[in-house]
């Protein structure tokens, strides 16, 4: 039986590391999709109708193309969120014109901003996410 205790100790202590190891790893993916989308956002593009709104001229972004920043909301709204376990990472806004600008409407063609995000750092979430464990208690 002490040997037993001892190897339930022992896993438990590897199993805290790997939820360690796997949470921090999940962050770090999470966050680099969305420093991804606030630069697409944060970098305008040309080629879409200018309008007044409130005074202020904006120039709209071109279909298919990212949004252009207006007020920044969306840019600063966009945040992620990691299971307790590390194995599910969520990126998105609260913000319902967020999804609309993603999807488009049956009177604005889509303006995607989230999944270009992702397709763009695939290859290094893959990367973060595929780093080899550690032994040691991280």
């Amino acid at each position: 039986m002490g040997i037993e205790v001892q190897f339930n100790s022992a896993l438990n202590q590897f199993a805290d590391t790997l939820n360690r190891q796997m949470k921090n790893r999940m962050t770090r993916a999470c966050q680099k999709v969305q420093g991804k989308a606030v630069d697409l956002i944060r970098n305008p593009s040309s080629g879409g109708r200018t309008y007044k709104r409130g005074g202020v001229t904006h120039m709209a972004s071109p279909p298919g193309a990212p949004p252009n920043a207006d007020t920044g909301q969306l840019m600063k709204s966009i945040a992620y969120q990691v299971s307790g376990d590390g194995t599910e990472g969520v990126i998105g806004t609260p913000l319902t014109y967020g999804l609309l600008l993603e999807m488009g409407t049956s009177r604005m063609a889509p303006r995607p901003w989230l999944q270009p995000a992702l397709d763009q750092s695939r290859d290094e979430v893959k990367k973060i996410l595929g780093e080899r464990l550690n032994n040691a208690n991280t």
